[in-house]
């Protein structure tokens, strides 16, 4: 069942991509990239079929779930966020090694570079008070169904049989998390007693 959250942020997301012109600006290149800017991972369900896109967007992917799940580990009270924050570290770490792995058999090298997005959620975290959870709660569910989106996207389309291979493997790892981010109850005030 989608939870209506999710059903209304998806809603907000496409609309807001009906309103995008159709032109590019100097500074990007035609599929909106800006250059050496690894391009923020897709989240109107249109995955990428360019390799190198897709293995860049979920290399940092990965940084980002990593260095968010170090901050929760030190900043969020409830313990199932805390807990939540291992296993994305354990999860994405070993996500990072097997992508590095499909990548070089495929003769690409990978540019771990964070999206501006990333930077501002990670700088957002770092600065919360009280709402910590609430927000990266609100990250792990926005990051978590974007890289899910790629990954299906890639696993059906990609032309790479190591990458596609790692994108059919890792979805039901990141639908996983997924199900675990939904499962876990914050009070309404958005912070969450030690437990």
């Amino acid at each position: 069942m989608i939870h209506p959250r999710m059903a209304g942020l998806a809603a907000v997301i496409l609309l807001a991509g009906c309103n995008s012109p159709d032109t590019t600006t100097p500074t990007e290149t035609a599929d909106g990239a800006v250059p050496g800017e690894v391009s923020p991972p897709v989240t109107t369900g249109a995955a990428t079929t360019d390799p190198q896109v897709f293995a860049n967007r979920m290399a940092a992917s990965d940084k980002f779930e990593i260095d968010s799940a170090k901050v929760a580990q030190d900043k969020a009270k409830s313990k199932e966020l805390r807990d939540f924050a291992a296993k994305m570290i354990s999860d994405h770490t070993a996500s990072s090694a097997k992508l590095k792995t499909a990548a070089t058999a495929e003769g690409l090298t990978l540019a771990v570079n964070p999206t501006s997005q990333q930077g501002t959620d990670l700088a957002a975290l770092r600065a919360a008070g009280d709402n910590f959870d609430s927000l990266y709660l609100e990250q792990q569910l926005k990051a978590h169904e974007a890289a899910l989106a790629e990954l299906r996207g890639f696993g059906q389309t990609g032309t790479q049989g190591a990458l596609r291979d790692f994108a059919t493997s890792t979805a039901p790892v990141v639908d996983g998390h997924l199900k675990m981010l939904r499962e876990i109850k914050l009070p309404a005030d958005g912070s969450a007693p030690a437990r």
